[in-house]
């Protein structure tokens, strides 16, 4: 989730169907610089820094900001990603690049993350080096099998975040999601009173009684999420953290695929490191999640991020739906 936008109560829009890419074109939602838009001085400290010259540049085109994120072949063959923000760019694009790579830097060696080489400033930019990953992003529609991939990663990555690593100062889920409660009274035109105050319930009640023990990504998501041919996983763009419980990480990530129509109840239910988490306690991150998306999803568009809006209204849905099946 990104932000804490609110809004009045009032009739809750019209819900559209379901769908299995997210509503928007797979994995090409942003508008981002291409690595020649950098300056011309400060792609020279680049390439002084890697000791190498860029040969070829891929513009990474997944995700809803507008930053830098090229993969950078360089010369001797070698390949990083660079991710950076401009002077021409919003502010506070360049301070959530510095706020991801600080997280990064003081996160322990897991396999699920993709380390920090170094940064840069040069010339109003500031740039961030990544280790280049050979991954993609998860198909669409999930299958049970990229599920269960995913929950088994990212349950192992929640205990080795258990305790937070020091030198990360995280905010507690109930301060940063609490918010998101009250914004559940706007489903009360559709699923009326008495459903709406269950709902609304489940979410304060998860917070109040499971503990926030474990660092934990904010935005857990596919275009997040990097799936390897060797099995493996990887979660990026760190770009804010939250102390959260130690599954909270897996049960947001199965937002979508329970959307595209995978049995995440069945799912959790089975695997070991989930079968003891109370059913509530996963409908309460899920309402928590509705919460938010009702809150932001019919806001004014993005020129920046022309999709934004209909990934946020996807997700609406699909937590939505989580709710009118039970």
């Amino acid at each position: 989730m990104r932000g804490g936008t609110q809004v009045g109560r009032g009739m809750l829009p019209r819900m559209t169907g379901p769908g299995t890419t997210a509503g928007t074109p797979a994995y090409r939602t942003s508008r981002r610089p291409h690595w020649q838009d950098v300056s011309a001085a400060a792609r020279d400290a680049v390439e002084r820094r890697l000791n190498a010259r860029v040969a070829a540049a891929s513009s990474a085109i997944a995700g809803f900001t507008s930053g830098l994120a090229s993969v950078l072949t360089l010369d001797d063959g070698r390949a990083v990603f660079l991710k950076g923000a401009g002077p021409a760019q919003e502010s506070w694009l360049a301070q959530a690049y510095r706020r991801e790579a600080a997280t990064v830097a003081a996160l322990p060696s897991h396999p699920v993350t993709v380390p920090l080489l170094w940064t840069l400033d040069a010339d109003g930019w500031f740039l961030a080096a990544y280790e280049a990953v050979a991954a993609s992003h998860p198909p669409r529609p999930w299958t049970q099998k990229d599920a269960a991939r995913v929950l088994d990663t990212l349950v192992g990555l929640g205990a080795s975040l258990t305790p937070p690593p020091p030198g990360i100062d995280a905010p507690s889920w109930v301060g940063e999601l609490g918010v998101f409660v009250d914004q559940l009274g706007l489903l009360e035109p559709r699923l009326g009173p008495v459903r709406t105050a269950e709902i609304r319930e489940l979410a304060r009640r998860v917070l109040l009684e499971a503990p926030a023990t474990t660092l934990s990504h904010d935005d857990v998501r596919d275009d997040n999420l990097l799936l390897g041919a060797d099995g493996s996983v990887r979660l990026v763009d760190w770009s804010a953290g939250l102390l959260a419980p130690p599954w909270f990480m897996a049960v947001v990530a199965m937002i979508a695929p329970a959307a595209d129509g995978v049995d995440v109840r069945a799912l959790l239910a089975a695997h070991p490191a989930t079968r003891d988490v109370p059913t509530a306690h996963v409908d309460g991150v899920m309402a928590l999640h509705l919460g938010y998306f009702l809150g932001v999803a019919d806001l004014d568009e993005v020129e920046s991020s022309p999709w934004l809006r209909t990934h946020q209204r996807w997700y609406r849905d699909a937590t939505l739906r989580w709710f009118e099946r039970v």
